[in-house]
């Protein structure tokens, strides 16, 4: 009787283990998912501090290809941007939360990425 128990112990602790996905993790990103106009919105009030921090001058093209999100304190937002020439950035971005009456900001900048590299 022991031993049935403990067996049937161990089978839900494993299928509830493997039913867990990247989006479910709590204070983990969530799967990577196709930017929306919310995302171009949120990336919009941080591209004067993009162009600051990649020293091209006015941006033409940026555009949010991809996204995560992660929920903080706040929400954190991984955003992959195509930019002029085809280069692609990947932004960290702050989104406070609105009680707080604070514009979306800039964390992170990584250089150098492509549509095809993982957004982490």
């Amino acid at each position: 009787m022991q031993i049935n128990l403990i067996f049937i112990l161990i089978l839900v602790i494993f299928l509830s283990i493997s039913s867990l996905s990247m989006s479910s993790i709590p204070g983990g990103f969530r799967t990577p998912e196709d930017a929306n106009d919310e995302v171009q919105e949120i990336i919009n009030h941080v591209k004067p501090s993009v162009e600051e921090k990649l020293g091209k001058g006015q941006l033409n093209n940026y555009k949010a290809v991809k996204y995560s999100t992660q929920v903080v304190a706040g929400t954190n937002y991984l955003v992959k941007v195509q930019l002029d020439n085809n280069e692609v950035v990947h932004l960290k971005v702050h989104k406070p939360l609105p009680f707080r009456n604070e514009n979306p900001f800039l964390l992170d900048i990584k250089e150098n990425e492509s549509l095809e590299s993982p957004l982490i």
